[in-house]
């Protein structure tokens, strides 16, 4: 029980550093509102290890069951990046990428690599993404997430993450 406590209040932070809804976060996992707030409020009594792998996916979270890995992890942005051009002929480079997020502003040449990134990739990599380019940048993570709302809404992304 205490796990699942500690787990909820991690999702809640999480949830609202990113600037996310409950409403918003139970539609992008695939769980009902009410059971996300149980389980930010300590409340809930059971929950599956698939459906907590979902919601914390959503959010760039995971479980760490042993010591962390040395290993250099690679950039969300350059993965953002690359996963936004496999069906273009040009590469988005991440730091045009990294621009448009904290601008809110995508450049022409960029419309339709961030337009098919938004609609598309796992919400865990946008989340990643958020947080790398915040640390980069100084700038909330509610204020990059809500940058990523306003071009996805600028593109009619039809993704329910950003009705």
């Amino acid at each position: 029980m205490a796990l699942l406590h500690e787990i909820g209040w991690q999702i809640k932070r999480r949830r609202i550093e990113l600037g996310m809804t409950q409403d918003l976060l139970a539609r992008a996992s695939g769980l009902s509102r009410a059971t996300i707030i149980e389980l930010e409020s300590g409340t809930i009594k059971d929950l599956s290890f698939n459906r907590t792998s979902r919601v914390l996916s959503v959010l760039g979270l995971g479980l760490v069951t042993s010591a962390a890995s040395k290993r250099p992890r690679t950039s969300a942005l350059r993965i953002a990046a690359q996963t936004a051009s496999v069906s273009f002929r040009t590469r988005l480079d991440p730091a045009l990428l990294q621009r448009a997020l904290t601008d809110g502003h995508a450049p022409p040449q960029a419309i339709a690599h961030i337009g098919t990134l938004l609609d598309e990739a796992p919400p865990s990599l946008l989340a990643r993404v958020v947080t790398e380019v915040s640390r980069r940048t100084t700038i909330a993570p509610a204020a990059i997430w809500s940058n990523m709302k306003r071009l996805a809404t600028s593109f009619m992304s039809p993704r329910d993450l950003w009705q």
